[in-house]
């Protein structure tokens, strides 16, 4: 209780209009608004509330789910933050893994709802984030226009997608294996064992990280593995 509670009471509201809201990143205010960690939060809520029962609880996440919903772009996409105006990422464009993150939130939200238009929108933000943020060889894109820097967060974050995917539709496990069979082939150390940073298009991060390569990537494998079970 004390973990909702301040989810829903320290973290002040930045965005409050016609039900729907948004919380900052941080315990005061701060822009822009990052649209992802509204989607984590609602579905961190809804399951929250199916456990617990709490219609305080469950209108906010509510209400948080539908800001992410306005947010969204016209072809089923979002920024990282919103508006787009104030979107620090490059090109003011789409990129891979906080799309992922915002798909892997609607699913969760999905599964504790049935809400049928929240998978419609899912169903479509996933054609969208297919399409549009992968090359035809299952390389990660850095954002709709841009192949680089190729991060091994997306890569990590892509698996995951799309084993959760596989659930509504199997050929997307298929998708999940190409793409880990790509980044083990590209961005993993094979003497020294460890999944390196980035590729970027001149000089090559190569250095490890714990928390954002290895802890993420070994994440993902157990997913992809745990998916692959359950289609069996």
């Amino acid at each position: 209780d004390s973990i909702t509670e301040s989810i829903m009471k320290i973290f002040p509201l930045v965005f409050d209009e016609d039900n729907k809201i948004a919380i900052s990143y941080f315990p005061f205010r701060s822009y822009p608004v990052c649209i992802n960690i509204q989607a984590f939060t609602s579905a961190f809520l809804i399951k929250y509330f199916k456990n617990n029962k709490n219609d305080v609880t469950k209108e906010f996440a509510d209400k948080l789910m539908n800001f992410v919903i306005h947010s969204m772009n016209d072809n089923f996409s979002w920024y990282y933050s919103y508006p787009k105006s104030d979107h620090f990422l490059k090109k003011d464009l789409p990129d891979n893994y906080h799309t992922a993150f915002i798909l892997d939130s609607l699913l969760d939200y999905y599964n504790e709802t049935q809400n049928k238009e929240i998978l419609e929108i899912y169903k479509s933000g996933l054609d969208y984030y297919q399409k549009n943020l992968f090359t035809n060889d299952f390389e990660y894109k850095w954002n709709s226009n841009s192949i680089f820097p190729i991060d091994i967060h997306g890569g990590a974050n892509s698996i995951i997608t799309f084993s959760k995917a596989s659930i509504l539709d199997k050929r997307y496990l298929d998708i999940a294996s190409k793409i880990l069979e790509w980044t083990i082939n590209n961005m993993f150390n094979k003497k020294e064992k460890y999944f390196i940073y980035r590729k970027n298009r001149i000089l090559n991060s190569t250095y490890r990280l714990i928390r954002w390569s290895d802890a993420w990537m070994c994440y993902a494998i157990s997913e992809y593995l745990k998916y692959e079970n359950k289609s069996k």
